[in-house]
């Protein structure tokens, strides 16, 4: 009995979870949940009607078209005093392939909303009136998402795509920025705002020379750097473009030449110069400027312009690794997990060749386009950059089995977890003050996981946050040449150029934020050879405007600030400025004052440097940008997340910290945002163990492991010879088949088997890839085509099976639906979702399994692997079966085994006999193949066919997943050769393929390993679809008459012996039909659902179909386990043990052994001997007998009754209750 502790209780170790909206919900959350996942149906109203709608989009796609049209010859050259300036400004925000594409819907969708809204439709009409899908299909070009459904990933995406897993493309790069408050364009639709009058609002060039003058007051103690930091994580959320043509075949980006003589375009918003401008006056009438290049909406509904985002929303590093897969490869060097540096001068950014700066050849390249925009900004670049090949050293140190592309991905989310606690650790407390982080629930934990991730939360950057917050940082810079040096990274190439700069901006206060701007970022930024450039303050008000942002005195409304009505009111909230008297003469209403206008003349928070209402514009975005980012770094979700002690190593992480261990620093303050002294923020030594490096110890793998030199191309080459060879095989076996097996019939007991252990659809689909990750595991272990430097080192059998898994193949795996057809389109499965995070407020179980286990969704699922408790013993290491005995001599045949005894059955006729026999050989056989479990199927032919392994060279002349068994002399039923004096075999196919990793065979369980009644129920969404009945909560049923429900009949069995004249039936298990005791078992279970749900329903007569049948499978399912453990167990193991294993059922209160580290998948042992021990109690006759146990009738012949329900269909010998208590007799 020692072997049933094993068995039943799996390893385990403990952890804890914390409470939260992504987890165990804590005790003040409501029961009531909402989950995000529920799709409205879609109630058009007031429709639009058809003929209107097409006439509208056949306009705006006329004039999409021409909106589009770059033959004008100014497009490549504008002639411009100021176009140096404006490419340089292009070359930090250009356009790609992706946005003009995306734009173009964009485009057609407002046009249409422009015209329907002149015929006087309002916003209703246009959400309602019209079916989404008539919209795209009306626009043509309309990008749709191709990921329906997420795979569980471990790393984040570059794009943001899959971020949230209810909406994979929000917060993506490329997509629409959201909204605090509906744009306020001019026309409801697209014109830029206007003055409340309906006349033009103050220009903005005025408004820059009015009121952004250079005087400054600096602040007392946050230093430059902070500023700088603030433009880091800008540039890491916020990339906006002005609308540009892309022309000479795709390959160019050039800037609109808005302020040419005689060039038009509807996109062009140039700033106009006053003819008294004292930097720009005789030299220019205009500064070329055009609109912000907009994004559509989801599925290209009709509605106000948006404005596309060109980076991923979240705080995801990109500004380091970029927001494509393109920019990272640019980034890598593919060795040691390390990113591409310039050699000497303390390892700066690579050189950018492509890149337009004010020094040619020294541009740096980085994740983020503007990085040379300011000296101290390509600072910070170079020191993540470093920061990050420092990390992947370490880890490399610590792991050396690790590959390139493990070492990188590793290093890379460390390095944005650091990113995200430094911002929120040092940079927000200083901008917004204690009071705004605890009003925004910004702080972070100081021990444990954060628990709050909402799925509902959108985690794009809000409009009003993109159109401020990366502007107001260049107010706070003092005048100082460093901060005039725009676009110009020469210093970085100084001796120790970036000691140098970090010790300036460590050192210099910043100004206090007012209504304030240097010269220089007025008239020179990026200026050129004429000492004129662009004037970066109007840029700012122009993007306000154009994106249809509210004036400052709504959105204060909006934050609960209260509402302003005159200019007069303005001098209780704004900062004492004799500029602020200007304000009421400049703007005509005080509901005109632009946002950035506003939010900088506030009196700052006490504590905060910002006012309040830019301190609620700040507080919510950096609210969504936790709140909705799935892969935070305090975070705990499966695979993705840090360990406990993980993470108490990223919380010593400080910016200090980080500049000492990659500069040549010698001492720093520990705040670097601060100025230093002598009392709080002294400088100290940089080995100072305040200073503490987190330890990457915690990253280091359990067993030490030898270097695998398996490249990403190294594998991709083999996976793909792997591919082929499978292919040529597929041929064989096709041609086999054709030429050395007949056509199966009813009756055949080789039929019967196969079909009652075949593979669902899935599991076939998963098959497949297995059988390509076997394929190339051989290949990687022969090593016949692979380089020296390419081949697996000599190592133990043992020591290959414990690395090969370890290998990452997920790319390939992520991707195996293009293995499985043609042309390599996939599908999504409505069967077997797998949505990510797991909500924990749902009472009811998935079918599949899938986030039983809210920290690995996947433990235990249906289609999942089989679990090994020691390492497998094939021939090979790998797949070949097992053959020898400890001895080294041959193992007994199976065959042997059966005949022996051990499977006794008194003979009935010939062929009942030879259908027994066959099914004892087969099981002792699969305990060295390892095949049905709860069920798992056996392998079939390239096209689903029975593979007939009866001849003994089947493995050649068949199939390789033949595996005959050999009939020996002195076998009581069976010749050992034919007449033709063939050898005779009996038949045997090896069970279907199911690892998904490189390593030994593996098999798949088609059930999920929890006790969850997916025999009643069935393991997928679609089983259990089919098995309902959609009224009332019931399952369906067929009616025998006088209130006798039974199973419903069905083609399920598909060697159903009894039909047509008495059809199989239909269950959760696909073998309910194997024989009537078991069709007995699945119908009293059919029924006592139903039974629970009517009583149910009419109890609650306002509960759904869906909520009745949840109700009841929570109860029937509870039932099925307290039986399992209360009357079940205790027969086969006894009590002591069950005491002993902690096994025993609660008379009272709440089972509270739950632990999330358990895998409940099942083992193979269980499924090839303990689960075996069920089929050595199976009688052979089943009497039918009446309530006192007395015979009624004849008894049924299990032998005659494999795949024959007739049973059950004659009533005359006895109804359903003879039969369940003939199998219910002890």
């Amino acid at each position: 009995m020692a072997i049933w502790s094993v068995l039943l209780v799996p390893l385990c170790i403990g952890s804890n979870i914390p409470c939260g909206k992504s987890f165990l919900p804590c005790q003040n959350e409501g029961a009531k949940s909402v989950t995000p996942f529920l799709k409205e149906n879609l109630v058009l109203s007031h429709r639009i009607p058809d003929g209107l709608f097409w006439v509208a989009t056949n306009e705006a796609k006329k004039e999409v078209h021409a909106l589009f049209n770059y033959t004008d010859p100014a497009f490549s050259y504008s002639g411009h005093p100021l176009a140096t300036a404006v490419e340089q400004w292009a070359s930090m925000h250009h356009v790609d392939r992706i946005a003009v594409e995306r734009s173009k819907s964009a485009y057609a969708s407002i046009a249409i909303t422009k015209r329907l809204t002149l015929l006087g439709l309002r916003e209703r009409e246009l959400r309602f009136g019209v079916d989404p899908s008539h919209v795209s299909s009306s626009i043509g070009n309309c990008p749709t998402s191709r990921l329906e459904v997420c795979p569980p990933t471990y790393y984040r995406s570059y794009s943001g795509v899959c971020n949230n897993v209810a909406q994979p493309e929000w917060g993506t790069s490329h997509t629409a920025l959201s909204r605090m408050l509906k744009p306020a364009y001019e026309d409801g639709v697209s014109l830029p705002r206007e003055a409340v009058s309906g006349r033009s609002l103050p220009p903005v060039r005025s408004l820059s020379l009015t009121l952004f003058t250079p005087l400054a007051n600096a602040h007392p103690t946050v230093t430059t750097l902070f500023a700088h930091w603030m433009q880091f994580i800008s540039s890491d959320m916020v990339n906006l473009v002005e609308t540009q043509a892309i022309i000479d075949g795709n390959r160019a980006v050039r800037p609109l030449p808005c302020c040419r003589h005689g060039f038009y375009h509807p996109e062009c918003d140039e700033i106009e110069i006053p003819k008294a401008d004292p930097a720009y006056r005789n030299r220019i009438t205009c500064i070329p400027h055009a609109r912000t290049m907009v994004a559509p909406r989801l599925a290209c509904a009709l509605g106000p312009r948006e404005q596309a985002n060109m980076v991923s929303s979240y705080l995801d590093g990109s500004v380091i690794y970029g927001s494509s897969p393109e920019r990272a490869k640019q980034m890598r060097s593919f060795l040691q997990g390390q990113l591409r540096t310039h050699g000497g001068l303390g390892e700066l950014p690579q050189i950018d060749v492509k890149g337009k700066c004010q020094k040619e050849g020294r541009c740096s390249l980085s994740g983020s386009d503007d990085v040379n925009i300011l000296p101290g900004v390509t600072a910070l670049h170079t020191v993540f950059i470093k920061q990050h090949n420092r990390i992947a050293r370490l880890l490399k140190e610590q792991n050396r089995h690790w590959l390139d592309a493990r070492l990188f991905e590793e290093a890379r989310r460390i390095v944005v977890a650091q990113l995200q606690h430094i911002t929120y650790n040092e940079f927000i407390p200083i901008m917004l003050g204690r009071e705004n982080i605890k009003k925004y629930g910004l702080s972070l934990h100081e021990s444990g996981f954060d628990s709050d991730y909402d799925m509902s939360v959108e985690g794009s950057v809000l409009n009003e946050f993109a159109v401020t917050f990366p502007y107001i940082l260049w107010s706070l810079l003092p005048q100082d040449k460093i901060f005039s040096s725009f676009n110009n990274p020469g210093k970085l190439y100084e001796h120790r150029g970036i000691e140098n700069i970090l010790r300036t901006l460590m050192s210099m206060n910043i100004t206090k934020p007012s209504l304030r701007m240097n010269d220089e970022i007025k008239s020179e930024f990026f200026k050129d050879n004429l000492d004129i450039g662009l004037d970066l303050v109007s840029i700012a008000l122009k993007q306000g405007r154009d994106h249809g942002i509210h004036p400052y005195t709504v959105v204060r409304a909006h934050c609960g600030l209260g509402k302003v009505r005159s200019f007069r009111e303005l001098k209780e909230y704004f900062i004492m400025d004799s500029k602020v008297d200007y304000i009421s003469v400049i703007y005509e209403n005080v509901d005109d004052i632009d946002l950035l206008v506003g939010v900088l003349a506030e009196k700052p928070l006490k504590g905060s440097l910002f006012g309040p209402t830019m301190a609620c514009i700040a507080g919510k975005q950096f609210q969504r940008t936790r709140r909705g980012d799935r892969f935070w770094y305090e975070n705990y979700f499966a695979k993705s997340g840090f360990t406990d002690k993980q993470l108490m190593e990223l919380r010593k992480t400080t910016l200090a910290e980080i500049i000492c261990s990659n500069t040549e620093l010698k001492k720093i303050q520990s705040n670097v945002f601060t100025r230093e002294n002598i009392f709080e923020n002294m400088q100290i030594d940089c080995s100072s163990s305040v200073l503490a490096s987190p330890s990457i110890a915690e990253w280091k793998d359990l067993e030490d492991r030898p270097t695998f030199p398996v490249s990403q191309n190294t594998l991709e080459k083999v996976v793909n010879l792997a591919i082929h060879n499978l292919k040529d095989q597929q041929k064989r076996e096709i041609s086999n088949l054709q030429h050395n097996q007949r056509v199966f019939t009813k009756g055949d007991p080789l039929f019967a088997y196969s079909n009652m252990m075949r593979a669902k659809v899935k599991a076939k689909q998963i098959s497949q890839v297995s059988a390509i990750l076997l394929e190339t595991t051989k290949l990687l272990l022969k090593g016949e085509v692979l380089s020296e430097e390419e081949r697996l080192p000599p190592l133990e059998i043992d020591v290959l099976q414990r690395l090969l898994p370890d290998i990452d193949v997920s790319t390939f795996v992520n991707n195996f639906t293009a293995f499985l057809s043609d042309d390599g389109l996939s599908t999504t499965d409505e069967c077997l979702p797998k949505i990510l995070p797991c909500d924990h407020t749902t009472k009811y179980r998935t079918h599949s399994g899938w986030c039983n286990n809210l920290k690995f969704p996947g433990y235990a699922n249906s289609f999942s692997p089989l679990r090994h408790l020691l390492p497998p013993v094939y021939d090979d290491g790998f797949d070949a079966p097992r053959s020898r005995a400890k001895s080294g001599r041959p193992l007994p045949n199976p065959r042997l085994v059966s005949e022996d005894g051990i499977f006794l059955m008194r003979k009935p006729t010939n062929m009942s006999m030879r259908h027994h026999f066959f099914l004892i050989s087969n099981i002792v056989c699969e305990d060295r193949d390892i095949s049905h479990i709860t069920h798992s199927p056996i392998a079939r032919g390239p096209n689903d066919e029975i593979l007939n392994c009866t001849r003994c060279d089947s493995v050649e002349t068949i199939s390789v997943h033949c595996m005959p068994i050999r009939v020996e002399p002195g076998d009581p039923f069976f010749p050992t050769h034919y007449p033709n004096g063939e050898p005779r075999c009996l038949p045997f196919a090896r069970s279907l393929l199911g690892q998904l990793n490189l390593g030994y065979r593996n098999q798949i369980n088609q059930l999920t390993a929890y006790i969850d009644g997916s025999i009643i129920y069935g393991s997928t969404e679609c089983e259990s679809k089919h098995l309902r009945l959609a009224s009332r909560g019931l399952l369906n049923f067929t009616d025998f008459g006088q209130g006798q429900m039974m199973l419903p009949q069905g083609d399920q069995e598909k060697d159903c012996r009894s039909s047509p004249r008495n059809p199989c039936f239909v269950a959760g298990d696909e073998r309910n039909s194997h024989q009537p005791g078991l069709t007995v078992m699945h119908t009293f279970m059919m029924r006592e659902h139903n039974r629970i749900a009517m009583q149910l329903s009419t109890m609650n007569p306002h509960w759904t179909d869906e909520t009745v049948y949840q109700e009841t499978r929570r109860i029937v399912v509870a039932e099925l386990q307290h039986i399992v453990f209360s009357e079940f167990l205790p027969k086969i193991i006894g009590l002591d043990l069950l005491d002993a294993q902690g096994l025993v059922p609660m008379k009272t209160g709440y089972f509270t052994g739950y632990d999330d580290s358990c895998d409940a998948s099942i083992s193979q042992p269980f499924s090839t001997a303990a689960f075996r021990f069920g089929h050595t109690l199976i009688r052979r006759m089943f009497p039918r007998m009446n309530y006192n146990y007395k015979n009624m009738s004849e008894p049924v012949d299990l032998a005659n009754h494999f795949g024959h329900v007739g049973p059950l269909y004659d009533k005359e010998a006895g109804d359903f209750c003879s039969k369940f208590v003939s199998t219910s007799q002890p």
